[in-house]
């Protein structure tokens, strides 16, 4: 018997663009954070005052706490608890017992670590869309003894499928006959 298979995910290439698009922004976000908190720790090392380390660290935790903010305004529409709440959270009690080089390490570690996510993400769904692409158009299906060559969108489940040695399987099955 056999499976129709789903459109992958993928398939509306606006969306993957979108995706993409929104990706690329983030990534612009966290290098101009990273940048900033990494100046600003090389400063806090090397020089006596601390103002300008200051406007740094402030500089890297107010651009990627809107990074973060725009995902948790989603999760407080949606009301549910998940961890771009928990470090904004964690990020703000930081600031607000004096520790701003540590909220500004964690907003910079954590979203670094969320548009590396995003990117493996979208890497995985182009590879598994591409491997949608591999499968035939057309497949050979057994009715009655005889075979027809149909569409393989067209199978539904229960079909019997023919396929010869070297021929790419064009749905998810089970082997009747062979090997």
């Amino acid at each position: 018997s056999v499976e129709r298979r789903a459109e992958p995910h993928g398939a509306d290439e606006r969306h993957d663009h979108e995706h993409a698009a929104g990706h690329r922004r983030e990534l612009r976000f966290v290098v101009m954070g990273a940048v900033a908190y990494t100046a600003g720790r090389v400063l806090d090392w090397t020089i006596a005052g601390d103002s300008v380390p200051t406007a740094l660290y402030t500089v890297c935790a107010v651009v990627l706490g809107l990074v973060v903010a725009r995902d948790v305004a989603e999760s407080v529409r949606a009301r549910k608890l998940d961890i771009d709440l928990l470090m904004f959270v964690a990020a703000g009690g930081a600031i607000a017992i004096g520790e701003l080089p540590d909220a500004a390490l964690l907003l910079t570690l954590f979203c670094l670590g969320h548009t590396l996510e995003a990117y493996a993400m979208a890497r995985a769904r182009a590879a598994i869309a591409a491997l949608g692409e591999l499968a035939p158009a057309r497949a050979r299906r057994r009715v009655n003894g005889d075979i027809e060559e149909v569409e393989a969108a067209a199978l539904t489940v229960g079909d019997v499928v023919v396929v010869r040695p070297d021929e790419r399987i064009p749905a998810d099955g089970f082997l009747i006959v062979g090997s």
